[in-house]
């Protein structure tokens, strides 16, 4: 998957005077649409967060109005934080997939509001199933080749700790990891 920064003044900072963590916001980058570059689409534009302990950019949770020029999302703590356009894979091969183990809560550099998949075609399905076979939870990659498990079942119930199959599929191609769940 490829990730590729809006523009190299587009990001901010969040801290505060008092060093305490925002207990809610919401970040909105604005943007004008007749100046995302030729070839690039507005739909790919996705917010991400730097994640300094694992040096990697994670995929947060996004809502874009590509009419008004706006990207948004909800911050996780103090951070480093982009809008990023994210390009969807051609097959599964390059899908990447993060944070594994997943520890939501804790702080750690495995503290993430999901499990991203990256770099997936454009409606690759993705099934979540415990090592007993049963089925979790399922959904599809959005345009971007990017899916969020939130760490719910299908009945919308938080998932137990423990290890979980994913089974991503794509026109035939089958590719099967394993996730690991800690709270």
């Amino acid at each position: 998957a490829k990730v590729q920064p809006l523009g190299a003044v587009a990001a901010v900072a969040i801290r505060t005077d008092n060093g305490l963590e925002p207990s809610r916001a919401t970040l909105s980058f604005t943007y004008n649409p007749a100046s995302i570059p030729i070839g690039k689409d507005a739909s790919l534009l996705h917010v991400c967060r730097y994640n300094s302990s694992a040096q990697v950019w994670d995929i947060l949770p996004r809502a874009l109005n590509s009419p008004a020029g706006t990207v948004e999302a909800e911050l996780f703590g103090f951070s480093l934080y982009g809008p990023f356009f994210v390009a969807a894979g051609t097959d599964l091969s390059g899908v990447e997939i993060f944070p594994v183990p997943w520890e939501p809560g804790s702080g750690s550099p495995f503290d993430a509001p999901g499990i991203s998949f990256m770099g997936m075609p454009p409606s690759a399905d993705v099934k979540i199933f415990t090592l007993r076979g049963e089925l979790v939870w399922e959904g599809p990659a959005d345009m971007s080749g990017v899916l969020r498990w939130e760490g719910r079942t299908r009945k919308g119930t938080p998932a137990a700790s423990g290890v979980y199959l994913a089974r991503l599929e794509m026109n035939g191609q089958v590719q099967v990891t394993r996730l690991l769940l800690v709270k």
